[in-house]
């Protein structure tokens, strides 16, 4: 908390994003609708952006993007997923929201874990643009965890500096 507040100027929208946290873990959102979720405290996206951000190249939680199949690119603009890092920031995270995270999202974290290569973590922390990802249909199927190394070009997105 004392480096987020330290980075980020604002304990209480810290404090704020983990009381909600329970209620996305493992569900697609954007940042429009954070800034939603959050307005009175977070008013703007390009704020939400970057708290999430920070949480992710912190180990705090990991952010996983969409993967768009047909073209073989991330698409970073659209919706994206959140889960806790591990059983202790979950842990935390219930403590704080008085919310549990419930044993599916816990179910979809520990897989995200096991799927994850320390090398895929050097560059962006556990803002995962490297994968995996996830994909859905416009029908409504969807994947949660999916690698497309091979298929996607390194230099189809580049992180925000």
């Amino acid at each position: 908390m004392g480096d987020a507040e330290k980075y980020l100027k604002s304990r209480t929208n810290i404090l704020e994003i983990f009381r909600k946290l329970p209620d996305i873990i493992g569900q697609r959102f954007s940042w429009n609708s954070l800034a939603d979720l959050f307005s009175g405290t977070i008013e703007s996206v390009d704020t939400v952006q970057k708290y999430f951000e920070y949480l992710g190249y912190s180990f705090i939680i990991a952010n996983v993007f969409f993967v768009d199949i047909s073209k073989k690119v991330i698409k970073p603009k659209k919706q994206k997923k959140v889960y806790p890092s591990d059983r202790i920031v979950a842990t935390v995270i219930s403590d704080i929201s008085g919310k549990e995270v419930r044993l599916p999202q816990l179910i979809e974290m520990f897989t995200l874990n096991h799927l994850l290569k320390d090398s895929d973590l050097i560059d962006c922390g556990m803002n995962l643009y490297n994968g995996p990802y996830y994909w859905y249909s416009d029908r409504g199927n969807e994947i949660d965890f999916i690698g497309m190394i091979y298929f996607i070009s390194p230099h189809s997105f580049r992180p925000r500096k």
